[in-house]
């Protein structure tokens, strides 16, 4: 075999070690590895009952990481003195019911201008769902029965909210990365 032809046949498995979450040294990458339900949501305040005022925006990602766990990955701007990022069963264009906080004192980036940004992520179990069963949140989510909204000191009932719907592929977010066995 030329040396070429070696060559060649190294380079491509080495190239693909990153994509699965290996590293050349043989030292695994930690990543996320979820299943194939992917809920997203965009953040306006005109989406907000009433609609709210201002220009703050942002995103919301889920993914179901097993049968009881969901990650989720929040990122915002314009927003300042943010209280809490909570999802709620309820049908666009109403108001519902808090069911998850995804967090409170600890949603805001460093910033506390008025342009402040979050970026929580993290994931919640089935303990933390309240008011409904882990199957109805589910069932809530796959149906678009569900929403995100980021409140803030001068917005207590709502800065920027956003309807949860379905994807069948993940989020182009950094917090979503797929193992090489996950659909």
């Amino acid at each position: 075999m030329s040396r070429v032809k070696a060559l060649r046949g190294m380079v491509l498995p080495a190239l693909m070690l990153p994509l699965l979450g290996c590293s050349s040294t043989g030292v695994t990458t930690p990543t996320n590895t979820f299943t194939s339900e992917y809920f997203s949501a965009a953040l306006t305040p005109g989406s907000e009952v009433p609609t709210a005022s201002g220009n703050a925006a942002g995103t919301t990602n889920l993914g179901t990481a097993s049968a009881t766990t969901i990650a989720y990955s929040a990122s915002g701007s314009n927003l300042s003195n943010v209280t809490g990022v909570f999802v709620y069963g309820g049908a666009s264009g109403a108001n519902g019911t808090k069911e998850v906080t995804l967090c409170t004192t600890t949603c805001t980036s460093a910033s506390t201008s008025t342009t402040a940004s979050i970026a929580p992520s993290g994931t919640f179990d089935s303990t933390k769902v309240t008011g409904v069963t882990w199957q109805a949140f589910l069932t809530q989510l796959r149906t678009g029965a569900a929403y995100v909204q980021v409140t803030t000191s001068g917005a207590p009932n709502g800065a920027v909210r956003g309807q949860f719907g379905t994807s069948s592929s993940p989020p182009n977010d950094p917090f979503f990365v797929l193992s090489p066995t996950a659909p």
